[in-house]
């Protein structure tokens, strides 16, 4: 594997699994597909999580965006609204510019919205995005002692190029690390209050969510397997 996906993907690893932060589960996985649970306990009321919850600019991880910057994503809470992303316009290397526009990108679109209670989008995130599969998330907030519960359930199928154990592993870890990142947004039950987690501002994370992964893939299926030791035969 490159470089660039170990060193984000532990990166998302560190930081899910750290104490009294977010807790990840592969609560099922196939060759037909995975689903995957992260919760974390907040502090906030869950009419106080849900704005925070639905303004994925105010924690979202930059590196797991196609522009580089969460500050491009936008999330209308309301059936049939888009979370959505804004990508600027190129630089004009060819002397068109009126050619170059901002583009854009659909990373889910809402199907269910109860403020204060519960959201689900449809929609393959990152790498899965450009394979054949159905994807819906669900976000819940129940509140607890002290504050609010916030469980995320995706659940994924459908066919994929990519091996299903290695990216349900990589989607789960991404999603521990993504809630992990709202948890310490909105102050974790048992620690202090602390403002969100600094984005990475590494350039090597500012390509599209997939290329890390595909490059990996590509690298892997390019390996020759070690040569082997012929083993002399005894007199």
């Amino acid at each position: 594997m490159t470089r660039r996906y170990l060193h984000g993907l532990l990166a998302c690893l560190c930081l899910a699994l750290a104490p009294g932060m977010a807790h990840a589960e592969l609560v099922s996985e196939s060759d037909a597909g995975f689903v995957s649970r992260v919760t974390v306990d907040v502090r906030a009321s869950p009419s106080d999580a849900w704005p925070v919850m639905t303004t994925p600019s105010g924690w979202w991880m930059d590196r797991h965006t196609f522009s580089g910057t969460a500050a491009n994503l936008t999330l209308m809470p309301s059936a049939g609204g888009c979370f959505c992303e804004k990508l600027p316009a190129a630089d004009d290397k060819s002397g068109q510019a009126k050619l170059l526009r901002p583009g854009s990108v659909e990373h889910m679109r809402v199907v269910y919205a109860q403020p204060g209670e519960a959201l689900r989008l449809v929609g393959g995130l990152g790498p899965l995005q450009s394979e054949a599969v159905s994807a819906a998330l669900t976000m819940t907030l129940k509140p607890i002692a002290g504050g609010t519960r916030i469980t995320w359930v995706y659940v994924v199928g459908g066919y994929t190029r990519y091996k299903p154990a290695e990216i349900a592993k990589m989607v789960d870890a991404v999603m521990a690390a993504q809630i992990a990142r709202l948890g310490e947004k909105l102050g974790v039950v048992g620690k202090p209050a602390v403002s969100a987690v600094p984005a990475a501002k590494s350039p090597a994370d500012h390509k599209a969510p997939n290329a890390a992964f595909d490059a990996a893939m590509a690298d892997k299926a390019r390996a020759k397997p070690a040569a082997k030791t012929p083993v002399k035969p005894r007199p």
